[in-house]
């Protein structure tokens, strides 16, 4: 069985009452479809407002601050075509109206993993943009079909 929770502050306060019951509510969710031995799980977290202070080493000073209007991606891809598919959708970002797109590597760690399954894990990166005037547009799909991707 597979399971989701909700926790909020529905006057949309930030605190850290909510990350740890946040926190909590994921410990009991479970998954019973992946065998132990294999040390596979399914992708679990939660999700929270964007920590823009924690990529402060890994991105230009214009992502600083609070004043300009910035998107984060998180991108999941074939290890061989991560250079290609970035170049790809930077394009298309650019193309959207957005600008100073800047790629990072999401620091994982393996060592949980059997040796077998690692092979064929993708690349883990992010893209973070800058939105043009008026701050870019609302909803953006970036549509690669070009290469047959569809981010």
């Amino acid at each position: 069985m597979c399971g989701i929770a909700l926790v909020a502050d529905a006057r949309g306060r930030r605190s850290h009452d909510t990350v740890s019951e946040a926190l909590g509510a994921l410990v009991r969710l479970t998954h019973r479809g992946a065998p132990a031995e294999t040390a596979s799980i399914d992708g679990s977290g939660i999700l929270s407002q964007i920590p823009w202070d924690v990529f402060a080493d890994d991105l230009p000073a214009a992502f600083a601050g609070g004043r300009t209007p910035r998107v984060l991606g998180m991108f999941f891809m074939p290890r061989v075509r991560v250079s290609a598919l970035e170049d790809l959708i930077a394009e298309e970002m650019r193309r959207a109206g957005f600008s100073g797109c800047c790629w990072r590597t999401v620091p994982v760690s393996f060592e949980a993993f059997d040796s077998r399954r690692t092979a064929g894990f993708p690349a883990i990166v992010q893209l973070a943009a800058i939105a043009g005037p008026p701050y870019g547009p609302v909803g953006l799909r970036v549509s690669a079909t070009r290469q047959g991707v569809t981010v």
